[in-house]
């Protein structure tokens, strides 16, 4: 499965920075319900494409490691594999770490009622639990602490709107793939007419290919493209006075930190992330779903 290790708890993250602060607030909740434990988040690099930490503002305050375990997939590494998972012996083992709850995923929140305090190994990343305000304060707290303040005040008086096109490895996968950037563009036309904004910022995992399928149906010369490092375009995308999101783990992130910051209501998302955000924030949410 992912790993056992016979000592202090550990919760196993695979994925970008949406993903890692899944796997952050999964630390912060099972500590407030098991306080004698000592948890620690370990990074994979591995996945359909290479990862690395986005963590390091958290070192501080949160015991981490990273694992360099990404391999090219190849069809020979497929078939060894499946071989390997084969065994009847390792299925069996496998399932008993399970039933017993030595391993545990925790995505949703009755996954995670069914932790036990012997529980060693946790995988979050693919979070449907509720994350609360107080959680929420806690990653913002952690992140203070290392002298990144995240929910500033801007100076600006300019009016700003925000998109995220996440893109990336969308592009390549067969089970999921990006927004169609119609669709997109349908969005940001419907709230630039509604709306007065002196400056649309465009982010995006891949800010080349996002110009080429965004910019011919805007025709806007006001938005920008723009390049920043993940937790400078997070902060953007938060304090921003309007924001776009897409089918992503940053999106939802976004909207979390913007709900409890009380800007809930300026909000875009895409219909297929409803289900996703009202599990994350309740029924509570107030963004607009296009």
């Amino acid at each position: 499965m992912f790993g056992v290790s016979w000592s202090k708890p550990k919760i196993h993250i695979w994925g970008g920075l949406g993903s890692q602060l899944f796997g952050v607030a999964l630390f912060f909740d099972l500590k407030k319900r098991f306080d004698n434990n000592v948890f620690s988040l370990v990074l994979h690099s591995s996945g359909v494409t290479q990862r690395y930490s986005e963590l390091g503002l958290f070192h501080e305050t949160i015991p981490m490691q990273f694992v360099d375990d990404y391999r090219e997939f190849t069809i020979d590494r497929a078939k060894s594999k499946k071989s390997s998972l084969s065994s009847s012996a390792q299925k069996s083992f496998s399932r008993l770490l399970v039933f017993s709850r030595l391993i545990q995923t925790s995505n949703t929140n009755l996954e995670f009622k069914r932790v036990k305090f012997w529980t060693l190994m946790f995988r979050g990343h693919y979070s449907y639990r509720f994350i609360s305000q107080e959680t929420t304060q806690k990653i913002l707290n952690s992140l203070s602490a290392c002298g990144f303040e995240m929910l500033l005040r801007s100076d600006s008086r300019n009016r700003v709107l925000s998109i995220h096109y996440r893109l990336g490895d969308l592009l390549s996968l067969t089970s999921k793939g990006p927004i169609e950037a119609d669709m997109l563009a349908k969005e940001v036309l419907r709230l630039c007419s509604e709306r007065k904004f002196d400056v649309v910022y465009l982010y995006s995992d891949d800010l080349d290919e996002a110009m080429r399928r965004l910019f011919p149906l805007l025709n806007n010369s006001r938005i920008i493209a723009k390049k920043e490092d993940l937790w400078a375009t997070l902060k953007t995308l938060i304090n921003s006075d309007y924001f776009i999101g897409t089918n992503s783990k940053i999106s939802i992130w976004v909207t979390i930190f913007r709900h409890y910051a009380g800007a809930g209501n300026q909000i875009s998302l895409p219909n297929m992330l409803y289900s996703q955000i009202s599990k994350n924030l309740g029924e509570e949410n107030e963004s607009h779903y296009y």
